[in-house]
């Protein structure tokens, strides 16, 4: 066998080992995800701060989970004010964001608190965003939803 014949069989065999590593990796990453997704919202309910849970007498706190980098979160956030006109009497409409404040600002009379806090955000973030989430009085998530666009957030 001469040198070429040698390196060439070789490089099959790194090959291949490669891709057998990568195909493991790549299964413990699907494992990792679907642990996330099938969490229960319980697993959550003690991350979610005191700044997202419903104020003025509200019962519930629906929050928008958004990112300065969505494109799809700054197409939802300026839909919040008539979410927040329409939800009931003990609905807070909260939107909770990364970035700058400037961004997020809203229109005057809005009643929906903004929150611009990364580590608010990664407290109450499932793992995608946009996220819709409804927080009880005791910080507890009963839900988390992800919303792809403005029908789904009405």
């Amino acid at each position: 066998m001469d040198f070429v014949t040698a390196a060439l069989i070789l490089t099959w065999v790194v090959l291949a080992v490669l891709a057998f590593g990568l195909a493991g990796m790549l299964r413990q990453l699907r494992d990792v995800q679907a642990a996330l997704r099938d969490a229960a919202p319980a697993d959550r309910a003690a991350q979610a701060p005191e700044a997202v849970r419903p104020a003025g007498g509200a019962d519930l706190a629906v929050v928008l989970v958004a990112d300065d980098t969505c494109p799809v979160c700054a197409e939802l956030a300026p839909m919040l004010p008539e979410l927040a006109q329409t939800a009931p009497q003990d609905v807070d409409v909260v939107l909770v964001a990364s970035g700058s404040a400037e961004k997020w600002a809203m229109p005057d009379g809005a009643q929906v608190r903004v929150i611009v806090d990364r580590d608010t955000m990664h407290r109450v973030d499932p793992g995608w965003r946009p996220a819709l989430l409804a927080v009880d009085g005791t910080g507890a998530v009963l839900a988390a939803e992800p919303v792809g666009s403005v029908e789904q957030l009405r």
